[in-house]
């Protein structure tokens, strides 16, 4: 199975590659761009190399102006060994020495027939393995094993790390010192509730800027825009836009249908009905599954679905974000105590926050 994909500099060259392999009787699938129409090539030796490490034995072709950008994008994915080939020669020790999986060519720096024989010698030419394997393992290790690999920034990695530190702390004292998890811990106005309302305004922020700074289409931008408004509203109803800490009193209307007598609707209690936990638990609970587990999922194995996920613009968590959220709902659950909401609401304005820094699908948000 052979890959391939260019961004417009090299539509062209692909197209009369992509027919070349097909002569030769190889399976190649074409992965973009469809077109001449400026684009980005991370964007497309990202779909290429995702590939690749799903399939192991396949090899991919990338192709760009120079061929650098591509290369560049290709060798920050884990088990993609590209190489950049100007010359026969190099495309042949890349795959004798190196077990090279991605070629990568530029479709102005070199004329389309040395384009084709330095594919062809590639793809011909077997790794001979031996001690070559040994320093392909070493390369491939480096890295491995240190803790800041997993996360995009230290600030991620602090917080992540500091928001399963206070859940598991959290999860202790509501299982075996309860009077202080309610009356401290998770006491209205306190750390947790103050650090949620500081995640959600800095996510909104992020995703008012998103907007602002987007060349993206409108469809795009008003998902951004959205999103801000709904963070800043979980920010305003967290701390019931304020009246605590101005003292202001409730009038008689919330008095009477707000569970905690505050100026805010997630406590509204209707016919008996607590829209708290309807729609900000069970509601909000099957959303949250739909979004970590469901539509990660089906962004990176569906086509179509990636297709509607990009349309709408939508943030989508990496795996690490993933995983924190899974955590953080089993330590909560385990905590056993009625407060055990405030611990999943912390974590989860955390992670939202971070997502929003830096999400799996960031150049889709363009």
């Amino acid at each position: 199975m052979i890959y391939i994909a260019s961004d417009h500099a090299g539509f062209e060259v692909k197209n009369k590659l992509y027919s070349f392999l097909e002569e030769q009787g190889q399976n190649v699938i074409d992965l973009g761009t469809d077109s001449e129409e400026s684009c980005h090539y991370p964007d497309f030796a990202k779909s290429l190399c995702e590939k690749i490490q799903s399939n192991p034995s396949a090899r991919g072709v990338l192709i760009c102006g120079s061929g650098v950008g591509v290369s560049m994008t290709a060798n920050r994915f884990k088990g993609v060994r590209a190489v950049l080939c100007h010359r026969e020669d190099v495309a042949k020790l890349s795959r004798e020495h190196n077990d090279s999986n991605v070629l990568c060519l530029g479709a102005r720096t070199i004329s389309l027939e040395e384009n084709k024989t330095i594919l062809s010698t590639w793809l011909k030419t077997a790794f001979e393995g031996n001690r070559h394997s040994l320093r392909i393992k070493r390369f491939d290790e480096l890295g491995e094993g240190k803790v800041l690999n997993y996360f995009s920034s230290r600030l991620e990695a602090f917080l992540l790390i500091s928001g399963i530190a206070m859940t598991f702390l959290g999860s202790l004292l509501g299982r075996f010192n309860t009077p202080y998890f309610k009356a401290t811990f998770t006491v209205e106005d306190g750390f947790l509730e103050w650090s949620s309302v500081v995640f959600l305004v800095a996510a909104s922020a992020i995703s008012f800027k998103r907007f602002l700074d987007s060349k993206g289409t409108k469809l795009v931008r008003a998902t951004l825009f959205s999103f801000g408004l709904l963070f800043l509203f979980g920010a305003g109803e967290e701390i019931s836009w304020g009246q605590r800490l101005f003292n202001v009193q409730s009038g008689e209307f919330f008095q009477a249908i707000n569970s905690q007598g505050e100026t805010n609707l997630h406590n509204l209690t209707v016919n008996g009905v607590k829209i708290n936990k309807l729609i900000f638990g069970k509601l909000l609970g099957l959303g949250l599954i739909i979004y970590f587990l469901v539509l990660p999922a089906i962004y990176r194995k569906v086509e179509w679905g990636k297709e509607l996920i990009q349309k709408f613009g939508l943030a989508l968590p990496r795996n690490i974000h993933i995983y924190f959220f899974l955590a953080v709902a089993l330590l909560a659950e385990l905590s056993g105590a009625s407060k055990k909401g405030e611990l999943t609401e912390f974590a989860g304005t955390l992670v939202f926050f971070l997502i929003f820094l830096k999400p799996y699908n960031e150049n889709d948000l363009v």
